[in-house]
C-alpha cells in the first residue's frame, strides 16, 4: 500500500532540482540556518499563539496547496501542447522541448514537495490548535516545540513558493523570446 506513497522520493527529488542552483554551504545556510534561528528566534521573543492564528494558516496554506496542485496538471498539459506543436527537427526547437521537460520536471517535484510540506503543516497545526486550549503549563513545551516545527516548515513552504515562481519566470521568459 505505502509503495506507491513515497514521500521520501519525492523529497528526494524536488531537493535535487533545488541543489542545481545551489552551492553546499549556501544550501544549508538558506534552507537549515536560517530557519532554525528564525524559530528560535520566534520561541525566544516567546510569540502570543491563539486558535485564530492557527485557523488563518490552515486556511492560507490549504488555499496555496490546491493552487499548486492545480499548476502540476497546467504543467503537464503544457509539455504535451508543445510536444506537438514543436515535432519539427528543428535542433532549437528539441532543445526547447528538452528544456521545457526539464522545467515540467523540476517543477512537478518542487510543487509535489511543497503539497507534502503543506499537508505536514496543516496536521501539525491542528493538533497544535486542538490541544491549544486543554494543556497545562508543562505540556506548554510541547506545543511551543511543535509550534517552532511549524515555523521551520512555513520558511520552507514559502522558500519553494518562491523557487517555484522563480522557476516559472525563467520559462515563461524563454516563452516571451522564443516567440
Amino acid at each position: 500500500m505505502f509503495a506507491k506513497l513515497n514521500v521520501f522520493e519525492i523529497r528526494k527529488d524536488a531537493l535535487k532540482a533545488i541543489k542545481n542552483d545551489a552551492s553546499r554551504w549556501s544550501f544549508i545556510f538558506i534552507y537549515y540556518i536560517i530557519p532554525i534561528c528564525i524559530a528560535l528566534l520566534i520561541h525566544y521573543i516567546n510569540y502570543e499563539l491563539n486558535t485564530e492564528l492557527f485557523g488563518n494558516l490552515i486556511g492560507g496554506i490549504s488555499l496555496f496547496a490546491g493552487l499548486l496542485f492545480s499548476i502540476i496538471f497546467v504543467v503537464s498539459n503544457n509539455l504535451n501542447s508543445r510536444k506537438i506543436q514543436y515535432q519539427s527537427q528543428n535542433e532549437e526547437d528539441k532543445r526547447y522541448i528538452e528544456n521545457y521537460r526539464n522545467f515540467s520536471n523540476n517543477i512537478v517535484y518542487l510543487i509535489s514537495y511543497t503539497v507534502v510540506k503543506s499537508i505536514i503543516i496543516i496536521v501539525l497545526l491542528i493538533l497544535a490548535d486542538a490541544y491549544f486550549d486543554y494543556l497545562n503549563e508543562t505540556a506548554n513545551l510541547l506545543i511551543r516545540i511543535i509550534w517552532d516545527l511549524i515555523v521551520f516548515l512555513l520558511y520552507h513552504f514559502l522558500l519553494y513558493i518562491i523557487i517555484i515562481l522563480k522557476e516559472m519566470y525563467v520559462m515563461q521568459y524563454e516563452d516571451i523570446n522564443k516567440k
